[in-house]
């Protein structure tokens, strides 16, 4: 969420999800496609109708892809309703991505750096209702922020400021 995808590599050693997202993220899309189409099945339910929206992406056919990844819509998972918006902005469906993005905030991910950073979500960016979701979790980042400065939470740790 960082952007740093190099160094995801170095964590993901298995052809995932999360390992194809970076592999598309660094252009290296017959990569991605090899890693997806390599995808041992079967997979956790929900990890399976990702897999295959990405697969779909991957192989050109975007309507199956926003058919496949409309199916995680409702989940009550926050970060998870995320990659279904952003997987959703950048296939163009906006409407979409910007009705799922202010639940997620309200429900509890919040992640700023994902959501100012993630090139998936160019499409919302200016628009009145990405700038208010952007608001939200900049002040929930905030929030966050102090509550973990208040709980020491720095020096237990032993860094010198959260992200």
């Amino acid at each position: 969420m960082l952007g740093d995808y190099n160094r995801v590599l170095e964590f993901e050693p298995e052809d995932t999800y999360m390992r194809t997202l970076v592999l598309l993220m660094l252009g290296r899309h017959a990569d991605a496609l090899a890693a997806v189409e390599a995808a041992v099945l079967p997979l956790p339910h929900r990890l399976e109708i990702y897999v295959a929206a990405l697969r779909e992406l991957l192989r050109g056919n975007r309507a199956e892809s926003l058919v496949t990844i409309r199916k995680l819509r409702n989940m009550a998972d926050p970060e998870g309703r995320f990659y279904v918006a952003r997987h959703l902005a950048y296939l163009g469906d906006r409407d979409g991505a910007l009705e799922l993005l202010d639940p997620v905030v309200k429900d509890g991910f919040f992640c700023l750096p994902a959501l100012t950073r993630d090139p998936w979500l160019e499409s919302l960016r200016g628009t009145d209702e990405f700038a208010a979701v952007l608001h939200q979790a900049e002040s929930r980042h905030r929030q966050a922020v102090i509550s973990f400065l208040t709980a020491e939470g720095d020096r237990v740790l032993g860094i010198t400021h959260p992200v």
